[in-house]
């Protein structure tokens, strides 16, 4: 299994960055994913389902925990691997602390190729809340 943890300050206060996580319209702005769409557009917030292409193949997510301007958690319901995880919002004097965190569960030939996907995911997690943080100070002014 791999789990993983990256965090990043934004000066911005968390209902600013929350908009960018409750919206999956938002997601391929900022996250590493080609499309983002939702699937059940009459639930909002916890059991929402959202399907994402990704580099690693298509995925069908739900929204497993949803907490305004505090946290979005996520689940995988079919994809190619098993992930949950999420983003929490923490906040601090004149900005917020992001933090993006996860597990994976590998199966078959994938599992011996974990330090190198892990090693990835962190590079990409990373990279996700730089682009995020981009964009939210960029509204800011």
């Amino acid at each position: 299994m791999i789990t993983y943890e990256v965090s990043e300050s934004i000066n911005a206060e968390p209902r600013a960055i929350f908009r960018y996580l409750s919206n999956v319209d938002l997601y391929s702005k900022w996250m590493a994913l080609d499309s983002a769409e939702v699937v059940t557009p009459e639930i909002q917030g916890q059991g929402r389902r959202w399907r994402a292409v990704t580099g690693e193949g298509p995925f069908l997510m739900e929204d497993s925990e949803f907490e305004e301007a505090r946290v979005v958690g996520y689940r995988t319901i079919e994809g190619p691997f098993d992930w949950t995880g999420g983003f929490r919002l923490q906040p601090l004097e004149g900005a917020t602390r992001i933090t993006s965190y996860g597990q994976i569960e590998l199966s078959g030939l994938r599992r011996l190729m974990a330090p190198m996907i892990a090693r990835a995911i962190r590079k990409s997690e990373t990279a996700e809340l730089t682009t995020l943080k981009q964009l939210v100070e960029g509204e800011q002014g």
